[in-house]
């Protein structure tokens, strides 16, 4: 019998506050009796036993009914369930803040992507070339059409182009299993594909990296002449280019160029080999900036092999460079390029070879030079000092060094030679700089590194640990105890901005890294120049770089505010 529906029934499961099973008449104990004989019942037992059963009959019907219901309506409600959850997690992934970030924005996330935040040259050494469709930018536009439209007309993406070896060459797989691993050469793809790489940048400068030996491929030269043939037709676009040590100067042809072709043409980086060429030209006539990189494979530690040779440029282009830098070469090689390049003012070496014997020039070249960024890892600095015995620099303003030996000696007989002013100086305690320098006047900016170190603490300042308060004895007196006259109490008056970058082996827990600065500024401030003196003494802007848990303790001193008003700036930095 169904469940006749009533304004009081549920119509969905049938519940009726009324509804409700009838109570059983007899106690538990008389049924259990009864149950377990075959006593006769009495008349009123009888009686309301009956009606429970003829009641309950009638009742148990209508809890059947309902529990049918009640499994139709889970089933539904589990149906609906699903569907929600399904519903709800889609919106969830429409509704993704990804999908609604503004467009200046995304076009940020693609640069940093892209590498585009990092120098051109060095990211283009290990970026992947510029057909991979798995690779930024191309593999933007698989995300969605907005994503799509928004890399291909943001033409700063596409202005690094990189072309080398086989992956210039876009392939296909066959379908044959038997054959699956073989590339098949999609060429006109790849022209075509280049093409519309280049065709993005729009009028973009662009960065240029080539790297395809003449022994490439000889069956498909046609192909990489086309290759070469488009990426110079954007010659006029070129703002930097790097040939790779496989390219020899063979695969883009620039002599029936024009020196027209290359108006923003500004730096050139080549990477050596020991089988390099003579000579490179270019009709680059605003190309200042020249990079020369040795191969990073090559191992040559005791002059047995012959050693990598620089291929130079032209003498046209020889007399405009004004920017060179030097990586994983021989010092001799050094020392040639700075002959070579007689508008030279910007020096920078990075790891050179050391070799058996480690000669300079006979007798110092006279050099223009106004900036030298030196950086050299290994346990030796042999090849850097033979450098700095062979020039002089007396138009020097700015000079950077981190050796892992002193270059003590050697920049103090080039000082001497040179009688340069510099302006800035940056330096780490190993080079042991700061033992011999004398002129100083002139520095505005001092920055020190590796402070505390313990390979450095006895080359800088003694056998005993670095700290600040070295740097404040230094100041203080370094110069007295070198026989400096009174007048040169403070041995660098023009100072405008110094920086301390603390080691991270240095324990500041037992030094008030406060005091020590407010003791050192105080001294320096409290001794005024000479009178008649041209300058004053100004105030510091001072960075100091420490371990987090010893910035904390800075930030939140006492004194710290008493810091902040004898400075002009003062930056705490977490290394």
């Amino acid at each position: 019998m169904a469940t006749v529906a009533t304004p009081n029934t549920c119509p969905q499961c049938g519940y009726f506050v009324r509804n409700t099973p009838p109570p059983i008449s007899l106690d538990r104990s008389r049924i259990d009796q009864l149950l377990g004989t075959n006593d006769t019942l009495e008349e009123v037992e009888q009686r309301n036993l009956r009606s429970c059963v003829n009641d309950g009959q009638s009742k148990l019907t209508n809890i059947n009914t309902r529990i049918a219901m009640v499994k139709a309506l889970l089933l539904t409600l589990e149906a609906s369930k699903e569907k929600l959850e399904v519903a709800v997690t889609e919106g969830k992934h429409i509704l993704h803040p990804m999908r609604g970030i503004p467009t200046e924005l995304l076009q940020k996330v693609f640069y940093f992507g892209a590498g585009l935040d990092i120098d051109a040259m060095e990211h283009l050494s290990f970026a992947p070339h510029s057909l991979d469709l798995s690779s930024p930018p191309w593999v933007y536009g698989r995300v969605s059409r907005r994503w799509r439209a928004i890399s291909r007309d943001t033409p700063m993406l596409w202005t690094r182009v990189k072309i080398e070896g086989d992956n210039i060459i876009p392939t296909k797989r066959m379908r044959n299993q038997a054959f699956a691993r073989i590339p098949i050469p999609s060429q006109n793809f790849g022209l075509s594909l280049l093409s519309s790489y280049l065709s993005r940048s729009g009028t973009f400068p662009l960065s240029v990296y080539v790297n395809v030996g003449l022994d490439f491929a000889s069956g498909i030269s046609n192909y990489t002449d086309g290759i070469s043939a488009l990426v110079a037709s954007h010659s006029h676009r070129w703002e930097s280019l790097f040939l790779g040590k496989g390219n020899n100067q063979g695969r883009i042809e620039t002599r029936s160029l024009s020196e027209h072709s290359f108006p923003s043409f500004i730096h050139l980086r080549v990477q050596e080999n020991a089988c390099s060429g003579t000579e490179i030209y270019l009709p680059a006539s605003n190309l200042t900036s020249w990079s020369t990189l040795g191969d990073p494979e090559y191992s040559n530690p005791l002059g047995l092999l012959p050693e990598i040779l620089i291929v130079p440029p032209s003498t046209s282009l020889c007399n405009q460079i004004t920017q060179c830098s030097i990586s994983k070469i021989s010092h001799t090689e050094v020392l040639r390029m700075v002959q070579l390049l007689p508008r030279l003012q910007r020096l920078s070496i990075q790891d050179l070879r050391e070799v058996l014997e480690v000669l300079g020039l006979a007798e110092p070249v006279n050099t223009g030079l106004k900036e030298i960024f030196i950086e050299q890892s290994t346990e030796t600095a042999l090849s850097i000092r033979a450098i700095l015995d062979s020039i002089t620099c007396p138009s020097l303003v700015k000079f950077y060094a981190t050796t892992r030996r002193s270059l003590a000696a050697s920049f103090g007989q080039l000082e001497n030679r040179s009688k340069f002013n510099l302006r800035s100086l940056d330096i780490t305690g190993w080079t042991g700089i700061f033992s011999i320098l004398n002129r100083t006047k002139a520095v505005e900016v001092l920055v020190v590194r590796g402070i505390g170190d313990s390979g450095n603490a006895s080359v800088l300042f003694g056998n005993h640990a670095l700290c600040v308060r070295d740097l404040h004895s230094f100041f203080s007196y370094g110069f007295f105890n070198r026989g400096i006259a009174a007048s040169r109490f403070d041995p660098f008056p023009n100072l405008r901005q110094l920086e301390i970058h603390m080691s991270p082996e240095l324990d500041l827990k037992d030094i008030d890294v406060v005091a020590e600065l407010i003791a050192f500024v105080t001294f320096r401030l409290s001794h005024a120049p000479p009178s008649g003196s041209n300058f004053a003494i100004q105030p510091l802007e001072i960075s100091i770089k420490l371990q987090e848990i010893d910035a904390r303790r800075m930030f939140t001193h006492p004194c710290i505010d008493k810091l902040r008003a004898l400075t002009r700036k003062l930056h705490i930095l977490v290394l």
